[in-house]
């Protein structure tokens, strides 16, 4: 990942990662929440760094600095802590390469702040006027581990009992005895002189274990800020893990993802082979249908034609009921001109056997009408009971039509019946007119 190069003397600070986050592709407006704390929280930590560092200068009775890392640390932990339980939270509705790459970019700029601040720290030496030369922001001076270590304690310090070191420490003393006295000692200028020898002695000794106390207080202070570094350390070791955690959720979620669309691929398949089935059955019931109602059209159709049949059938059956009259009143005429018969028994004899022609022809025209109409009768049957045997348990309406058509075979068989009855009546009454005819003759 990319980022900016930085100096020792200026290290990579919260508005050069800001102008350099600005390049970047938009993200979504949790993951630049959780990058703006995160760029608050370092921001903060470098002022707190630089105000620990410039305390290292001021008067010891100040506000240690390893409390404000210390709680720096904490908020910088917490506010971490949130950011990320916000993204976990809002994961599953944004886009998880864009959170990836924004935490690979946080973790990148972490380590390299940090590198850049532990090397200053441990490279620039310990200047106490350096501090007020530099810009507020860039690095400060510090004092390396080894050095404050290897510090000589008070006693090396302190000034040597030879002459020599008495010589550097009290040069009036030396200039005092550098040559033999040439007059009498003044002993009270040597005892006064002597004295502040002896002030001057505690002052400097006092001062070097004021200096001292002052680099055991930096050598804590360097510890603390140690301890800081470490803290950010494992503060980035557990954003690895978390962000090994997200990679690993955003993974399982794609995996379930793919087998949630596989399975409505299935059952997307599944709806079209089943939409298909029923496409076919209700092809199959529209012509099921159609044929049925061609069936009945045709049934309508016959019925029509046995109607105008049955027609015909009434109106020979009223021709031969006045046939039949005009025969009683023939009949009748013959008995009342009795006597007049025998004079017209050759005619009558003639009209007999025409009569008698026309019967038994009127007989054979209705035996086979009889024979017509019960052979149509049964193929009808036959027809409507294979009819019925095929639309049976289809259609309501169908049954419903094959009953009306069944009543009215049986009206016609009723009404073939009565005609059957009505030609035997003719036939009794043609045969008893026969008989009179006979008794006539004889």
């Amino acid at each position: 990942m990319a980022t900016s190069p930085t100096s020792p003397s200026s290290p990579l600070r919260a508005e050069d990662l800001l102008s350099d986050s600005s390049e970047a592709p938009a993200l979504n407006q949790v993951s630049s929440e959780v990058t703006s704390q995160l760029y608050a929280s370092l921001h903060r930590s470098r002022q707190a760094e630089a105000t620990a560092r410039a305390q290292l200068y001021l008067p010891s009775a100040a506000l240690p600095p390893h409390e404000g890392l210390d709680s720096l640390a904490q908020e910088l932990s917490r506010s971490l802590s949130v950011g990320l339980e916000n993204n976990l939270k809002k994961k599953m509705r944004e886009d998880g390469s864009k959170h990836i790459f924004e935490m690979e970019s946080v973790r990148g700029q972490l380590q390299s702040m940090l590198q850049n601040s532990r090397d200053t720290a441990y490279r620039d030496p310990l200047i106490p006027g350096a501090g007020s030369e530099r810009r507020e922001g860039d690095s400060f001076d510090s004092e390396s581990t080894a050095t404050l270590l290897n510090t000589r304690p008070l006693q090396d310090l302190s000034p040597s009992s030879s002459a020599q070191a008495l010589e550097e420490l009290f040069p009036r003393y030396t200039s005092l005895r550098s040559g033999p006295p040439l007059n009498p000692p003044d002993f009270q200028g040597l005892r006064d002189a002597l004295d502040s020898e002896h002030t001057r002695r505690k002052h400097c000794e006092r001062h070097i274990q004021s200096l001292q106390t002052r680099v055991l207080e930096l050598q804590q202070q360097l510890a603390v800020a140690v301890t800081a570094d470490r803290k950010k350390d494992i503060m980035i070791e557990q954003l690895d893990k978390t962000l090994a955690r997200v990679v690993e959720g955003w993974n399982q979620h794609e995996a379930e993802r793919t087998e949630v669309l596989r399975g409505l691929q299935e059952e997307r398949q599944a709806a079209e082979l089943t939409r298909s089935k029923q496409q076919e059955t209700v092809t199959r019931l529209e012509q099921s249908l159609s044929e049925a109602l061609e069936a009945l059209n045709r049934e309508q159709e016959g019925a029509r034609i046995q109607q105008r049949e049955r027609e015909l059938l009434e109106e020979e059956r009223r021709a031969l009921t006045l046939s039949l009259e005009l025969e009683q009143q023939q009949c009748r005429a013959l008995r009342e001109e009795r006597e007049e018969a025998r004079a017209g028994q050759i005619r009558e004899h003639q009209q007999l056997e025409t009569l008698q022609v026309a019967l038994e022809e009127e007989r054979q025209a209705w035996a086979q009408q009889e024979r017509q109409l019960k052979e149509h009768y049964q193929a009808l049957q036959e027809e409507g009971q294979a009819q019925l045997e095929r639309e049976k348990g289809n259609m309501q309406k169908e049954a419903q039509a094959a009953r009306e058509a069944q009543q009215q075979l049986a009206l016609m068989q009723a009404e073939l019946r009565r005609a059957e009855g009505e030609l035997d009546t003719a036939r009794r009454e043609t045969d008893a007119l026969q008989l009179e005819m006979s008794l006539v003759q004889g």
